[in-house]
């Protein structure tokens, strides 16, 4: 006697083929998503990396005080917000109102000392400070380096002054960070990161801001 498919194996075979291929497309489109959204990760995460290595930098050539070794507050131009201003009301003019008036912290230099207010396009290789990152294009991933999946993504950042005005009288300060760019120096310069991935065919902006602050000694213990 021989043995064969009976017509209801058949036809269930038929059915169970049927539906595995119809998950197929699912199947498929769900890992083209997977991929995107692995492009998108690894991109946001150049573009972050990329920003904390540019504020990693001082906020301006001048800001660096050789002598002491400290990065000082800057002076900046009329366009700056007056009440950020040196207080030359008081006894030690190196203080903007509600500094801590007190030794190792943050002050203006001894004498007016302005931003080097230079933002350069093309041409610069020393990096000393934020603004040296303007008009700067990276590509990573290219030849396969870093196991990225794009191996396109560059990275174009821009750096410029942005209206620092702001009410200091009010109990709540608000500040309208406007990312149009300022002709003259203010205390607050912005980092724009455009990332463009290739493979996407799409690209997003990131921004952050570094603020004329200067620093503070971090006081040690000695033996």
């Amino acid at each position: 006697m021989k043995k064969a498919f009976s017509l209801i194996e058949v036809v269930f075979a038929i059915i169970i083929i049927s539906i595995s291929l119809m998950s197929v497309p699912m199947l498929l489109k769900q890992a083209a998503k997977s991929d995107e959204y692995s492009i998108i990760q690894e991109s946001i995460l150049a573009a972050s990396t990329k920003i904390e290595n540019i504020i990693s930098y001082p906020w301006d050539d001048s800001s660096y005080d050789a002598t002491n070794k400290i990065l000082r507050v800057l002076d900046v131009s009329a366009s700056g917000d007056s009440e950020l201003k040196r207080d030359i009301s008081s006894v030690n003019k190196n203080y903007r109102i509600g500094h801590v008036v007190a030794n190792k912290r943050r002050r203006f230099f001894d004498s007016v000392a302005y931003p080097m207010g230079k933002f350069p396009t093309s041409g610069t290789t020393t990096y000393n400070n934020i603004s040296a990152f303007n008009g700067k294009m990276v590509t990573i991933g290219g030849n396969g380096a870093y196991d990225y999946k794009d191996n396109g993504i560059t990275l174009s950042s821009k750096v410029y002054f942005i209206s620092d005005k702001a009410n200091y009288s009010l109990q709540n300060i608000v500040f309208n960070l406007n990312a149009s760019s300022v002709a003259n120096s203010t205390n607050i310069k912005m980092i724009e990161l455009n990332t463009t991935s290739p493979l996407l065919g799409k690209s997003f902006i990131l921004r952050t801001f570094m603020c004329n602050i200067g620093q503070s000694n971090l006081l040690e213990r000695r033996k």
